[in-house]
């Protein structure tokens, strides 16, 4: 019997290497490229302001809106003609009711029969302060939402998201703190026939 297969002749050359090895260089290497540095996320205290300006801004402007609503309103219920700046200077008071803040009326320069009773000089300063909570609650409710959004816009979490929602403050603070120094009217006495002076409303 013959086998199956016959054997393989034994090789008559080397074997030559599958792949030949590479010439070494002939100049110097390439600087290895450096790596880009990753990302920064802006600093809590520079972003974020934009988007909390607008909405202090815009509360601002929505509470003293509806100051000057309902002064303008009561005045043309009760019928009284006090003058379109008399009126305005009124929906401020109303503004400053929003939040607490306290009215402060002066009486002075008295004449009249029951000036003749008084020392001379005598004065009277009278501070009211008044909070319609309604309309806090509004401004509450707008804040809120303006402080939300502007640490969406910003980014971050934690305590970057809370210092993000705490920049809608100045801007809703200011206008109001400027306006209450430069709102400063007088009235007249609503008894003139018995006593007169300068009332001042600050």
């Amino acid at each position: 019997m013959h086998p199956a297969t016959e054997p393989f002749p034994p090789p008559t050359e080397p074997l030559r290497p599958a792949t030949q090895p590479l010439p070494p260089p002939t100049g110097p290497l390439p600087a290895p490229t450096e790596l880009l540095p990753p990302p920064t996320e802006p600093s809590a205290l520079r972003a974020g302001w934009g988007t909390a300006t607008a909405w202090g801004l815009g509360t601002s402007a929505v509470l003293a809106l509806l100051g000057q609503v309902l002064a303008f309103g009561g005045a043309s219920l009760s019928g009284l003609d006090l003058g379109v700046g008399a009126v305005a200077r009124i929906g401020w008071l109303y503004f400053c009711a929003f939040h607490g803040i306290g009215v402060v009326a002066e009486v002075r320069d008295l004449a009249g029969p029951v000036a003749g009773l008084l020392p001379p000089g005598f004065g009277l300063s009278y501070r009211v302060e008044v909070a319609m909570l309604t309309a806090t609650a509004l401004a509450l409710v707008l804040l809120f939402r303006g402080g939300r959004a502007a640490a969406d816009r910003a980014g971050g979490r934690g305590i970057a998201r809370a210092v993000h929602g705490l920049k809608v403050a100045p801007a809703y603070a200011a206008p109001a703190f400027l306006l209450s120094l430069l709102v400063r009217f007088d009235l007249p006495s609503p008894v003139p026939e018995v006593l007169s002076g300068r009332i001042t409303i600050r």
